[in-house]
């Protein structure tokens, strides 16, 4: 409740940083491409490809949110601070809830310490409440803001019912086979942009060390985030979540 209080006063009596909406395809351009820069520069520091790097999902995004800015379904706001876009949010509205996508924000902005980003979920609650939608989702994932706000979890599930007339067949192996080539292969393609990202980072020999630091310490956080979910499940229960970004 501090730091909203805080993020809102920044925003409004103290006029640090401005929030804007997106209203026209032509603010929808800019502001994409700003929110694709902010992304991609804080996901490389710390060491990820960042989603954008698959130019596919670039394109797939752009005529997305044209599509769903045309339909009124868009939720697209930046904080501008002496005029600098610092960060920005793209959700979207699906039924009875307003969804909170994807974000960027320049964590190295002498605003940072107001949380921006803060300033955007805060507005994207305070247009849910105005229009009476009941939720805003901030989908799976485990980011340390969402614990922030909510203890309670969401689990999507994939339930596979196996036919058990053909559960040995040919057939059912060699898809066995090729579902599981198929995964090494986006591993494999995975970490060799991980690699490109530390090298461009860090350069030879350093980037060495600090992609194996870099994969040791996330690796170790997602066996703390599963332990805690848990926790959390066994605590709270999890039901199935909405659709998912």
């Amino acid at each position: 409740r501090y730091q909203l209080s805080q993020t809102r006063r920044a925003a409004t009596k103290q006029g640090l940083f401005s929030v804007e909406a997106v209203q026209s395809r032509e603010d929808l351009r800019d502001t994409l491409s700003e929110l694709i820069r902010l992304h991609q520069l804080r996901w490389n520091r710390i060491g990820y490809p960042g989603i954008f790097a698959d130019m596919r999902f670039q394109k797939f995004q752009e005529e997305v949110t044209q599509r769903f800015l045309e339909n009124g379904w868009l939720w697209f706001k930046t904080v501008r601070m002496d005029g600098n876009c610092i960060a920005a949010r793209l959700g979207f509205k699906f039924k009875d809830s307003i969804c909170d996508y994807i974000a960027g924000f320049d964590d190295r902005s002498p605003g940072a310490k107001r949380r921006p980003g803060f300033s955007l979920i805060l507005s994207m609650m305070e247009d849910a409440i105005q229009s009476k939608i009941r939720t805003v989702d901030l989908l799976r994932g485990y980011e340390t803001y969402k614990f922030e706000f909510t203890s309670e979890v969401f689990n999507n599930w994939k339930i596979v019912v196996p036919n058990p007339a053909s559960r040995r067949t040919l057939r059912v192996r060699l898809y066995r086979v090729v579902h599981y080539l198929g995964f090494l292969r986006r591993k494999v393609l995975f970490e060799g942009t991980m690699f490109k990202v530390h090298y461009r980072q860090h350069r030879f020999p350093r980037f060495l060390f600090r992609y194996v630091a870099f994969r040791s310490k996330k690796l170790s956080e997602k066996v703390a985030n599963e332990l805690k979910m848990a926790r959390l499940s066994r605590g709270t229960g999890s039901r199935n979540a909405g659709p998912d970004g």
